[in-house]
């Protein structure tokens, strides 16, 4: 056992100390291989037999003092919480607002200002001809991811498609989710968890030990994932410490004698970086290290981040502004991170006049627009965007929320003139490059353009499903079939998912229609729904070609499981609509188009069709 425990343990270089060599590994990212160090090397440390050499470990083994025990613990640590650490600021779609918005919490704002509605808003359909002629799926338009590009999180609905995400996704909770992703880490340090937490005196530390503090509150939110008891520690550290006198003789100290975390496991615990010291000395203590925690805006974050996992939106929001704009009490805000003070926009937001940003971080700026977004107020997000701009007009990380927003509240002129803004600033952006490329294609119907900033992401070695199944469609549109058809087989080799086979394989059938080939269109239809049975446009589409081809009981069957299917799609509904119609059984037509209408009002089929049945009916 013990040539095998020597066998298993990490190699050093000659000479090297095995902390600095642990730090080193941090630094340079190698979370795993310092993870293996430090956890090596802390197991000696606590060996029972402590006073002489390990069982297991060689005479030559290097020992590891107490001082250096507890920086090789806090290096440990640290490469746990950069191992789990993952940038939240743009993850939107977390289905918080679908499960812990209840009682107090719901804030969603039910009154819409005309043009600033984020949800439910139907573009206008662009196709037009007579009300008896039957409509493919998206208006003749194929369907396609819109940008190439899904951002970690968004979880909604594909353009060009009304069905949604599979079963459950859209309405995880969030608290859920963050200990989906924990799980695994726990497991790289055996015998159990790290710290055990319910003995952790949380006011002592996060008074006295700010550094060690700070740590455990990223060690709680990101690998614990425990955020209520980050909020109480937030809440101690912002808490004002208390007075208490100096005893009269000194309390004897020694170096590296302190107060140790209470540990898991084995059951002894491991002592902080810094050392402990008397409740008089705690201003000194902080003044020491450079953190003054009763106003420190890294706390007002944390905290802020706690609240906003649990679900108490309007305390994150607070949390947030306080972390903004609320100046310390000792140190002069330098007038470059002033903003500026300016009216509102048009439309009115919830803030009337721009407050200066005290403390300016473009990661508290975009959660504070995350936590307007989760109440519906994209104004006033949008407002905070822009005053964080005056203040650092080069943060392409803004600019790029900024470009989401005015695309999410159908302005595309305005986001894609972001977009650009972006590129300028960060020219290897993915997202821009992507929105920029669908602008092109969707609204300039520019499809040659469009295809040159595919053709980018493709050299940048973002090779998706997405990226070659847009490519496929920009190069049909400029009449390029071969070259479509060998990026759409390109795409079904990437394909992970049925969902996106069949997607592809839609494509494929808009293909064949343009080249005439209504066979190829069909076999390339029905692949789809082979792929997936749910896939409402490929239903739609073999209704259409069998009623062309004079089977009527097959399209209406054909129609009817896209119907269920989608009970949202526009096309299937307005089909339905037309084939009642022309059957004489307008009581389902005009429930149908009524349907249609409720989907998308601007669709210009079937509101002739609408003023059709108004006709029939009162002719009866």
């Amino acid at each position: 056992m013990a040539g095998l425990a020597a066998a298993e343990a990490p190699q050093l270089p000659p000479g090297m100390d095995p902390v600095y060599y642990a730090l080193s590994l941090l630094r340079q990212r190698k979370l795993e291989k310092c993870l293996t160090i430090s956890t090596h090397y802390l197991t000696l440390n606590a060996s029972p037999n402590r006073a002489g050499t390990p069982t297991g470990a060689t005479a030559t083994s290097p020992r590891i003092t107490d001082t250096m025990h507890e920086s090789m613990w806090f290096i440990q640590t640290k490469a746990m919480v950069l191992q789990c650490w993952y940038d939240d600021a743009e993850i939107v779609d977390d289905g918080v607002d679908d499960v812990l918005m209840e009682g107090e919490q719901a804030v969603v704002s039910t009154s819409h200002r005309h043009g600033t509605a984020r949800r439910g808003a139907a573009g206008a359909s662009v196709a037009a001809g007579a009300a008896g002629q039957l409509g493919t799926s998206g208006g003749g338009r194929p369907v396609s991811s819109r940008y190439g590009y899904a951002r970690p999180g968004t979880l909604q609905n594909r353009p060009g498609s009304v069905r949604g995400a599979a079963g459950g996704t859209a309405v995880r909770p969030v608290t859920g989710r963050f200990v989906r992703l924990g799980t695994a880490s726990l497991l790289s340090v055996p015998g159990g968890p790290h710290i055990n937490l319910q003995a952790l005196n949380l006011e002592r530390y996060a008074q006295e030990k700010p550094m060690v503090a700070k740590l455990l509150c990223d060690y709680l939110l990101y690998v614990e994932h425990k955020p209520k008891i980050a909020l109480e520690l937030c809440t101690a550290a912002l808490r004002p410490a208390k007075t208490v006198m100096a005893p009269a003789t000194p309390l004897p100290s020694a170096p590296g004698v302190a107060i140790k975390l209470p540990m898991g496991g084995a059951g002894e615990g491991l002592p902080p970086v810094l050392p402990m010291c008397a409740a008089a000395g705690v201003a000194a203590v902080q003044e020491q290290v450079g953190i003054a925690s009763t106003n420190d805006w890294w706390w007002k974050a944390r905290l802020a981040k706690a609240n906003y996992q649990l679900g108490l939106l309007r305390e994150a929001e607070k949390y947030l502004k306080a972390a903004l704009f609320d100046a310390p009490t000792n140190a002069s805000v330098g007038a470059g991170m002033l903003a500026k003070e300016s009216k509102a926009l048009p439309g009115g937001g919830g803030v009337r006049h721009r407050r200066a940003f005290a403390n300016y971080n473009a990661s508290v700026v975009m959660q504070l627009g995350k936590v307007y977004l989760k109440m519906d107020q994209p104004l006033t997000a949008l407002e905070t965007y822009e005053a964080a701009l005056e203040v650092n007009p080069f943060d392409h990380h803004v600019v790029l929320c900024c470009a989401r927003l005015r695309d999410e509240l159908h302005e595309p002129g305005t986001a894609y003139e972001l977009y650009n803004q972006v590129l300028r600033l960060d020219s290897s952006n993915i997202e821009a490059i992507a929105c920029i490329g669908a602008h092109l294609f969707y609204e300039r119907n520019q499809p040659e353009l469009a295809l040159r900033y595919y053709r980018r992401l493709l050299q940048m070695g973002v090779h998706t499903t997405e990226v070659w199944a847009n490519m496929g469609l920009c190069a049909f549109y400029t009449f390029q079939m071969e070259l479509s058809l060998r990026c759409l087989s390109r795409a079904l080799t990437l394909c992970k998912e049925d969902s996106q086979r069949a997607d592809v394989w839609y494509n494929v059938g808009h293909v064949g229609i343009g080249m005439g080939n209504m066979t190829f269109a069909e076999r390339a239809f029905r692949l789809a729904v082979g792929a997936d049975v749910t896939h409402a446009e490929a239903l739609n589409n073999l209704a259409v070609l069998a009623y062309e081809r004079k089977k009527e009981k097959a399209g209406r069957r054909l129609l009817d499981t896209a119907v269920l299917a989608a009970p949202g799609l526009t096309e299937a509904l307005y089909n339905t609509a037309v084939i009642s119609f022309q059957e004489g059984e307008l009581e389902l037509s005009y429930q149908m188009v009524m349907r249609a209408l409720e989907a998308e009002p601007d669709h210009p089929q079937a509101v002739v069709l609408h003023s059709k049945l108004r006709e029939r009916f009162l002719a009866l």
